[in-house]
């Protein structure tokens, strides 16, 4: 498959970009344009017209219902403006607190999986992965082996040293998203949505 029939994505494990943001800058994910702010760090890098593909758990709807339609709407959101978006239900347990605490299992698996079928197909010419976690490490491989010369990046969300180089995906490049890119796509939101959309935030990052 040549060049022309190629296509760039950026696989985005949310829980991911969750904890990224939030730990390194201090922003809550519900009050920035995401989407935005993706395709304006990988445009910088040469990388155009670049697809979104979002992988996140969501609340249960009786278990939570509030953060079941709250997240429900972020992504229909994401899907309005041309991401694609793969979703699947937390699970639900009692931490030692006494308290119902949620996970989210299954994103990191379905997008190793997408990114590896779409190597396999020829149909990638760059790939940009919003997560650090090494558990891809093979399908990036796998990936490398399909496309030789297959642009890969993960996204961080501060300047790496050469001793955390390690801690990203073998075989990839890092791509940072720096303090004032982020700002730059932070949307004003009133307090009262504010609220509602942090705290689906957090039930989804844990």
């Amino acid at each position: 498959m040549d060049h022309a029939t190629r296509k760039n994505v950026i696989f985005v494990d949310y829980q991911n970009f969750y904890h990224g943001l939030h730990q390194h800058h201090g922003v809550k994910p519900f009050r920035v344009n995401m989407l935005n702010l993706l395709k304006e760090r990988v445009y910088e890098a040469g990388i155009k017209d670049a697809e979104v593909r979002v992988y996140t758990g969501i609340p249960d709807a009786e278990t939570d219902p509030q953060g079941f339609t709250t997240m429900t709407r972020f992504c229909d959101w994401l899907r309005h403006n041309g991401a694609k978006v793969w979703t699947n239900t937390l699970r639900y347990h009692q931490g030692e607190d006494g308290k119902l605490h949620a996970t989210e299992k299954g994103a990191d698996v379905r997008l190793a999986c997408e990114l590896v079928a779409l190597a396999m197909a020829g149909r990638l010419e760059h790939a940009v992965i919003v997560s650090a976690d090494q558990d891809l490490n093979q399908s990036v491989k796998v990936a490398k082996e399909s496309i030789r010369e297959l642009g890969l990046a993960p996204v961080c969300f501060h300047s790496v040293k050469l001793s955390e180089m390690s801690r990203g995906i073998d075989g990839t490049n890092w791509m940072c998203l720096d303090k004032d890119l982020v700002e730059k796509h932070i949307v004003q939101r009133t307090e009262e949505h504010a609220k509602k959309q942090e705290k689906q935030a957090r039930d989804c990052g844990r």
